[in-house]
Order: structure tokens, then sequence, then C-alpha cells
């Protein structure tokens, strides 16, 4: 379970959870995670426009992701609908995708991803 010193947030899910994080976009849809706030543990690309972000601690559920980007100069008309989650193991795999097709985000562009996650099984 989280052992993060997370600050109060008002919601009607015991023990939840928010996440955040930016990414820079380099060279081949390379990420490279751009800030330093605690919480995660790695981001990755699996294949072309195909990302896993880790997180650190394990957690009893899943309550979504927001993914969007400043595309910079690029300026592609991006989606990223979350793939799949992996719970207790906290990972989440997203697509970037153009139209229908996953592709990379050009090079210095930027993606802000949010998640949020519950620390309790209570209902």
């Amino acid at each position: 379970m989280a052992n993060r010193d997370f600050k109060t947030m008002q919601s009607n899910i015991r023990e939840l959870k928010q996440i955040s994080l930016t990414v820079a976009i380099g060279a081949s849809g390379a990420p490279t995670i751009d800030n330093f706030s605690s919480g995660y543990a790695s981001i990755g690309r699996d294949n072309a426009g195909e990302y896993t972000v880790t997180f650190v601690d394990k957690y009893s559920s899943f309550h979504g992701a927001s993914i969007m980007g400043d595309l910079g100069a690029g300026g592609e008309d991006l989606t990223f609908p979350v793939t799949s989650v992996s719970i207790p193991n906290s990972t989440i795999s997203f697509d970037c995708l153009a139209g229908t097709t996953e592709t990379d985000p050009s090079s210095g562009s930027v993606l802000y991803i949010n998640a949020w996650f519950s620390n309790s099984s209570a209902k």
C-alpha cells in the first residue's frame, strides 16, 4: 500500500491517491519523466505510440487516468486512451493515436499524466 505523504483530497472514494507526472518526448518517441514528484517509478515506450507507466506503490484499485499532450510544433491531433491496467502491480498502458493508428508524438512534445488509485478496499 502507498506510503507517500499524500495531502488531503475530498472524494467519495476512501484513500484516493492522485499521482501526476510530466513526460518529455524525444527522438523516436522516447519518453523522459520531466518532473521529480514521487509516486511513479518509470515510463517506457513499448512500441510506436504505445507506452507503459509503472508506479512505485501497490494499490487496491484503479479509478482512472487523464492523459493530455502539449504537442508543440508538430500539432498532431492525438488521443491517449488507456489500454490496460495491472493491479496490484500498479502499471497503466496507453496508446497515442492519430485516428486509429498508433503514432509517436513529435520530438519536443510534452505529455501530462494524472492517475487515480485507491489505497483501500473499503466501499
